[in-house]
């Protein structure tokens, strides 16, 4: 199944699962398997970068799984842009 559709199937509309298929399809290599278990399985697993986790991100800011993957690659990416706008609280 591609990934879109598995979003789909998660409860994301078409075009939420279209944009979010984009962005995590450009994932850092070492958050690929962390995505993998969550698609294929349903697992959320925890990764940390700069001081911050994916079920951090989740719990403080009420993201969803993938909203949080996406910070933590941002912070593999663009540690110090990222750690700002987290610092100033994400919207």
């Amino acid at each position: 199944m591609k990934m879109k559709e598995i979003l789909i199937t998660k409860g994301f509309t078409s075009k939420q699962a279209e944009n979010l298929s984009h962005e995590l399809s450009l994932v850092d290599a070492r958050l690929e398997p962390v995505l993998d278990m969550w698609l294929q399985d349903g697992i959320e697993t925890d990764y940390s970068a700069e001081g911050y986790t994916i079920m951090g991100l989740k719990q403080q800011y009420s993201m969803t799984y993938p909203a949080a993957l996406l910070s933590i690659d941002w912070l593999l990416k663009e540690p110090e842009i990222a750690k700002e706008c987290i610092n100033k609280g994400l919207r």
